[in-house]
């Protein structure tokens, strides 16, 4: 395996090139259990991959629900996070191909120094601010209208109001300031179980 080595602000860093000759192995992942997943609803799927695999990527096939992306494990039962968009229940039967599973490489980590999840800003007079992961991606597509100076202060803003965005799609938080109303005029309240709405 040949080293070489980059020289980041006169610290000298050994890289690898390691080459891979192996291809990663696929495998289809199956329902364990016939299921009814109720309709604008999320359930937890008991399924099985069809070879074993340590670490797996899974990613979901078909078309009628939404298998989110995710990484899991050998180890345990496999029950997968299913999203049934539609306004109708849809059925889940044993056997049947919900995703399939990709094996994943353990990459050893970069040092934190070095890593590629920190944004540092205000190198010229020598400060550093680093920006939360979470907000990466917004300072990236704002940057590129930006002057250095406002770069550096968009990052401090950032920085400063980190908790009032989403660290992620589910993270939605929860508003207490304002009360809503709805006028219903004269109907009767009525009380139904939930999915029976139409």
């Amino acid at each position: 395996m040949p080293r070489s080595t980059i020289s980041i602000r006169d610290t000298v860093v050994s890289m690898s090139e390691d080459v891979v000759s192996d291809s990663l192995r696929v495998a289809k992942i199956k329902v364990n259990k016939s299921m009814s997943i109720p309709p604008n609803s999320v359930a937890l799927v008991p399924c099985s991959v069809e070879t074993k695999l340590d670490t797996f990527v899974v990613e979901g096939v078909g078309v009628d629900l939404i298998v989110p992306m995710s990484v899991h494990t050998g180890e345990g039962k496999l029950r997968l996070a299913m999203l049934n968009p539609s306004d109708h229940s849809v059925k889940t039967r044993k056997g049947r191909v919900v995703g399939r599973a990709e094996e994943a490489r353990l990459v050893e980590p970069v040092p934190q120094e070095f890593s590629p999840d920190r944004i540092v800003e205000g190198l010229e007079n020598g400060t550093e601010a680093v920006l939360p992961a979470h907000l990466h991606d917004l300072m990236e597509r704002s940057r590129a209208n930006l002057t250095i100076g406002e770069q550096q202060e968009l990052s401090s803003l950032l920085t400063e109001f980190q908790d009032v965005f989403a660290r992620s799609e589910f993270d939605l938080g929860k508003l207490t300031a304002v009360e809503h109303c709805i006028d219903t005029g004269f109907a009767k309240p009525v009380r139904r179980k939930c999915g029976e709405l139409r």
